[in-house]
């Protein structure tokens, strides 16, 4: 059984966000299949999807936090958007709006602590080659999950003021 993405139209597409820290942007095709052990997110595409990230540079040995738009229009073909060294590394991703993440570290003295961080606070939406800001000092970090986010998109929201705006305007 899979994951209800919505309804599509013939011109739609889907992205697709690896574990690997790369993207794609799919055609839709009835034949289209996608290996879930490979995925972090599958959604239906929009200019509008923000990524928000977190991954791990090998190189420079730090945390970074990262918010982009896909801005590539090639269909089928993976980008990569975390560093290529082979230990770097996507530890967490969402595409939820304004998200707030929470991820325990240890202190200077040793002593296991948490922290709740709103991503788009920390960021802001750079360019999808972009190495994002560091974490910060952290000594290993580590179980990051999302606490909190927007539940309504900008399209939902614009959506809701043409509602409203119709209304104003209605007799009845």
């Amino acid at each position: 059984m899979g994951e209800f993405l919505g309804s599509f139209k013939a011109e739609d597409s889907i992205l697709v966000v690896y574990n690997d820290g790369s993207y794609e942007v799919t055609d839709f095709q009835l034949t289209n299949h996608y290996r879930i052990k490979e995925i972090k997110v599958i959604k239906k595409f929009s200019s509008k999807i923000v990524l928000s990230c977190v991954h791990y540079n090998f190189d420079s040995k730090s945390f970074y936090v990262k918010r982009f738009k896909v801005e590539t229009t090639s269909l089928n073909k993976k980008f990569n958007f975390i560093t290529e060294s082979p230990k770097s590394r996507l530890i967490f991703v969402t595409v939820e709006n304004n998200p707030k993440i929470s991820f325990k570290f240890y202190s200077k003295n040793k002593e296991l602590k948490s922290m709740e961080l709103s991503l788009s606070d920390h960021v802001s939406i750079k360019g999808w080659k972009s190495i994002g800001n560091k974490l910060g000092q952290y000594l290993r970090p580590h179980q990051f999950t999302l606490v909190h986010f927007d539940e309504y998109s900008n399209e939902s929201i614009d959506k809701l003021k043409d509602k409203e705006e119709l209304n104003l305007f209605n007799s009845n």
